[in-house]
């Protein structure tokens, strides 16, 4: 039997990276973005850069071992993947990062902080939608409705992930 895969977005849902991004806003763009929620548009708008150079930039800080460190797991996210993986189905972690970010994000799974070695690690880049990737996944866990809007009629559950109201692992995400 094929394995059954539930596919988990990395920034946001996996871990948090608002705060690393923001630090890194201040020191490459000079703006200081508000840190929940991490806005795009406040560094676009008012270092006035194209999305496409916000994004490049971004992806290169994204892979910065100085920026990196400050990731850390969202509460209840590394124990709601080991209970996928005990009930037998496989995570997918799916990243929009550029394909050089998958030893990154291998790397940190693979921590004492995480140790989760062996998860498959996806990385879309920023032309292709995360829809193209996710057909045949059982479920899909995303922290932006407008990347789950993509996936309706492909994937059957589709979760988003709420980091402001987390305060149990039980409520580590909603069904949409």
């Amino acid at each position: 039997m094929p394995p059954e895969f539930i596919g988990l977005d990395f920034d946001g849902v996996v871990v948090d990276t608002a705060e690393h991004r923001a630090v890194a806003c201040i020191e490459v763009f000079g703006v200081d973005p508000p840190y929940r929620p991490f806005a795009a548009k406040t560094v676009v708008s008012e270092v006035r850069v194209t999305q496409e150079q916000y994004d490049e930039r971004m992806d290169l800080i994204f892979l910065d071992g100085r920026y990196a460190m400050m990731m850390k797991p969202l509460h209840g996210a590394i124990g709601s993947i080991r209970s996928i993986i005990a009930a037998g189905l496989t995570p997918r972690i799916v990243t929009m990062r550029q394909q050089a970010s998958v030893k990154f994000v291998k790397r940190l799974l693979r921590s004492d902080d995480i140790r989760l070695d062996g998860l498959d690690v996806i990385a879309t880049n920023r032309q292709h939608n995360k829809h193209q990737f996710v057909a045949g996944m059982l479920a899909f866990v995303e922290d932006r409705v407008e990347h789950l809007e993509t996936m309706r009629g492909i994937v059957p559950n589709l979760y988003l992930m709420d980091f402001y109201n987390v305060a149990e692992p039980a409520d580590w995400y909603t069904l949409v």
